[in-house]
C-alpha cells in the first residue's frame, strides 16, 4: 500500500511504512497548529483508502517541519525526494508567484 502527495507539477509517493512514520512526525509537533492537524487527518484518511494527499501551503510547511523533525532517521528515495518536492512547491507558491 502506498499514498501520493499531489503537487501542481508533480506527484509523489511514498510506502505505507513510511506515511505512518511521517504521521508521527506530524503529531509530536511541540504545538499542533490547525494546519498540522489538517494534514495529519488527510495522510490518516488516505492511509485507510490508499489514496491521496492534496495540500496547502501552510500544510506543505508543517510536513518540511516534520520532515526536518525526522532527520535522524535514514531517508529512503521516496521521502528525499517528497521532500524537495515540497520545498519546491512552498518556494515556488511564496516567492515565484510574488515576483
Amino acid at each position: 500500500m502506498a499514498i501520493t502527495f499531489r503537487f501542481s507539477a508533480q506527484d509523489r509517493t511514498i510506502s505505507s511504512d513510511e506515511a505512518r512514520w511521517l504521521l508521527g512526525q506530524v503529531r509530536t509537533a511541540r504545538e499542533l497548529t490547525p494546519a498540522a492537524a489538517a494534514v495529519a487527518a488527510k495522510i490518516d484518511q488516505a492511509l485507510d483508502e490508499n489514496g491521496g494527499v492534496e495540500t496547502t501551503l501552510t500544510e506543505r510547511r508543517e510536513l518540511i517541519e516534520a520532515l526536518e523533525r525526522g532527520s535522524t532517521k535514514p531517508r529512503s528515495h521516496e521521502l528525499r525526494s517528497l521532500e524537495i518536492a515540497l520545498h519546491t512547491a512552498v518556494y515556488a507558491e511564496t516567492y515565484l508567484k510574488a515576483q
